[in-house]
């Protein structure tokens, strides 16, 4: 993907379209059993009072794509109180095409989930990406810019996970060459161990950096009113003559400092994901702006990747807002809302009043009411 001096480019691999069509659970969260059925339902809406499952629903579909899902919780911590597993189990749809996904986390076993695609059991989880992509929005990313760089980090890498696969055993593999390697300088491992981590965790590093520089790229093309960029110091090697060599040897320089820390102190996990609002009179950096504003160029870029999901597979993203009405007002959530379908995407929304609801067409409404999710009357 790389040359000097010109724009980063990758090759976008095919992307399911993800539509649920059956969702089942079992001992997740508070739900001790829910079988749903959604079929040919383009917005699906949860509806209940706080506390009563909503967001596990949503939490469950997250777990369809690589990583720890919308709430970032511990596998542990997603099993009913006083069992001892959770298990989802799911029928995808796109066009006449239906797969299954089965999940299952033991809290006495391996501390690794159990995935299962159409029967068949997979070693990594960065397999899910192939199903599709899933996007999310949730309170708790109001403050995507104002807080740490890693959730801005984790949240730009599961955007290029719904494009571009195998950005997700890229970072998977640099993660592991890095703790490797960290081991190695603690235990005075014999340096040619070390070369040996340092270039398979350099090749990974380049080509993460390629695939987020490549999709920022390709973004900013469907933003309006917002620009983003991606700031670091690794990212400057890009614009270099044999980039992983030089990350190579800036890995090599900084080991005294990475094995006094035990922490890697330069790389793509180091990286950050800036942003502005374009406003008439000036650029105002997100982390500067209103809580409003905040949520409006949050929104814009979550509606830029499902369009460009959509422009490059045909397909849109699986859509999942939690308390969407907190958010949007009726008519911005309604012009969302039918752009989403025209894409093609499925929508799930989560939301305390039923009446919330009552103007959105092709709407199919399930009633959560303490750990049970019923098809509303």
């Amino acid at each position: 993907c790389l040359n000097k001096g010109a724009a980063i480019k990758f090759n976008f691999r095919y992307t399911p379209r993800m539509h649920i069509k059956k969702l089942k659970l079992t001992n997740f969260r508070n739900i001790a059993g829910a079988d749903i059925q959604v079929d040919g339902a383009e917005v699906i809406a949860l509806v209940g009072p706080n506390g009563a499952g909503k967001t596990s629903v949503l939490e469950a579909l997250s777990l369809l794509s690589p990583g720890a899902g919308l709430n970032k919780a511990k596998r542990d911590d997603l099993i009913r109180y006083g069992e001892p597993s959770w298990g989802l189990h799911a029928t995808l749809k796109d066009g006449d095409d239906e797969r299954t996904v089965g999940m299952a986390y033991e809290k006495s076993g391996s501390k690794k989930r159990a995935i299962k695609i159409d029967a068949d059991a997979v070693e990594k989880q960065q397999a899910l990406s192939n199903l599709g992509s899933v996007v999310w929005f949730t309170p708790r990313m109001d403050r995507l810019f104002l807080d740490a760089a890693k959730p801005r980090r984790d949240f730009l890498d599961r955007l290029v996970f719904g494009l571009y696969p195998n950005h997700a055993e890229n970072v998977g593999r640099y993660r592991y060459h890095l703790k490797n390697r960290l081991r190695l300088l603690k235990d005075n491992m014999p340096e040619d161990w070390l070369v040996l981590e340092e270039e398979k965790a350099a090749k990974c590093a380049i080509d993460i950096m390629c695939a987020r520089s490549a999709f920022v790229s390709e973004l900013s093309a469907h933003l309006q009113d917002v620009k983003i960029e991606i700031t670091g110091s690794a990212e400057r090697l890009l614009q270099e003559d044999a980039p992983q060599e030089l990350f190579q040897s800036q890995l090599a320089q900084n080991r005294p400092r990475d094995k006094q820390y035990n922490e890697t102190y330069f790389g793509p996990q180091r990286s950050d994901l800036a942003s502005m609002l374009l406003l008439e009179e000036a650029e105002v950096p997100l982390r500067a702006a209103s809580s409003g504003q905040h949520k409006r160029a949050l929104m814009n870029i979550l509606m830029a990747n499902v369009r460009l999901v959509h422009e490059k597979t045909e397909n849109a993203p699986l859509v999942l807002f939690d308390e969407l009405a907190a958010h949007l007002d009726k008519n911005v959530r309604n012009n969302l809302l039918g752009e989403l379908k025209k894409l093609g995407a499925q929508v799930w929304l989560a939301g305390t009043e039923s009446s919330t609801f009552d103007d959105i067409e092709g709407l199919q409404q399930l009633s959560v009411q303490n750990g049970a999710v019923l098809q509303a009357k």
